[in-house]
């Protein structure tokens, strides 16, 4: 039937989600980063719900891949716990170190990064200046755009001004993604609810 043919074409199309987590100093106040952890870890549940593949970033001054686009859900979730709050916040890097991780993944299907953070870029490491950052980030979103990947930056409010989420809202709007400005106590809900709508 037509209805089974829609059905058997949206489980063909394989999802591939990475999650990048700050773990900056400024995440270790009023349990941000326990809440950044927990949305984390939701979306692993989800992802291993749907048998999708997910890769996991952190950053702070600099940016790691913990763990590449993977089925591992047990592993991510134990990488996940070991975050703790340390030096200063290089959304750049984890553009990058996502960027790499969508790299050669396979072509086709949706691809689909989630930054959480506070929204507070305190650090230039790596960049000349502020251009410099500036051109990085938009040269490394434009990468991932030629594959495929949508770009959602999830905002814990705690603290932040206005001004401080431009950064955040820029990257969002560039990466064709949802940008969200949220309470602590509702990020897992509205982390997942992204991962939800863009898999539909």
């Amino acid at each position: 039937s037509a209805d089974l043919r829609v059905e058997n074409s949206s489980v063909n199309r394989e999802f591939q989600l990475a999650v990048a987590v700050d773990h900056s100093w400024s995440m270790g106040r009023n349990r941000k980063l326990q809440s950044a952890k927990d949305a984390a870890a939701g979306l692993v549940f989800a992802a291993r719900k749907n048998g999708d593949k997910i890769a996991l970033i952190g950053f702070s001054d600099t940016a790691s891949i913990h763990s590449p686009l993977s089925k591992k859900y047990s592993a991510l979730i134990d990488k996940i716990n070991r975050f703790r709050p340390d030096y200063e916040t290089n959304i750049a890097d984890a553009l990058v170190k996502a960027s790499a991780v969508f790299y050669g993944s396979k072509s086709g299907g949706i691809k689909h990064l989630v930054i959480i953070s506070d929204g507070i870029p305190t650090t230039q490491t790596g960049f000349e200046d502020a251009r410099s950052l500036a051109r990085t980030i938009a040269g490394e979103i434009g990468k991932m755009r030629k594959m495929g990947v949508t770009i959602s930056v999830i905002c814990i409010r705690d603290e932040l001004e206005e001004n401080d989420s431009t950064q955040a809202r820029e990257i969002a709007s560039l990466g064709r993604g949802a940008f969200k400005l949220v309470d602590s106590a509702e990020l897992m809900r509205k982390t997942v609810e992204d991962y939800s709508s863009v898999r539909q």
